[in-house]
């Protein structure tokens, strides 16, 4: 939920020390991760119900997704500057702020 996701980057950056850089690594929200992500996930056993931009719902349970929107208003909520985000090869998102 997004209350456990910004709760989690608050108690990351309240245990940070002033100037350190808070790194969360997420998958991209594009078609080319949905499309990974439907390969990937029967590939390893685990049944894909539905996928799509904001969530997947597998036999394991269901796998929000979070946009970068979502992101950057949790960094802001957190008080932590210089957010940057950059793209980890065509799957992956690493999203960088600064206490």
């Amino acid at each position: 939920s997004s209350d456990l996701r910004l709760s989690l980057i608050k108690e990351m950056a309240r245990v940070a020390k002033v100037g350190a850089k808070i790194i969360i690594v997420t998958w991209l929200d594009n078609e080319v991760t949905t499309n990974f992500l439907k390969e990937l996930y029967p590939a390893i056993g685990v049944g894909v119900t539905s996928i799509s931009k904001n969530e997947i719902v597998t036999s394991k349970g269901v796998i929000g997704r979070i946009s970068k929107k979502e992101l950057m208003e949790y960094y802001r909520q957190c008080n932590l500057k210089n957010v940057e985000f950059k793209d980890l090869g065509s799957v992956w998102l690493a999203v960088i702020g600064e206490k």
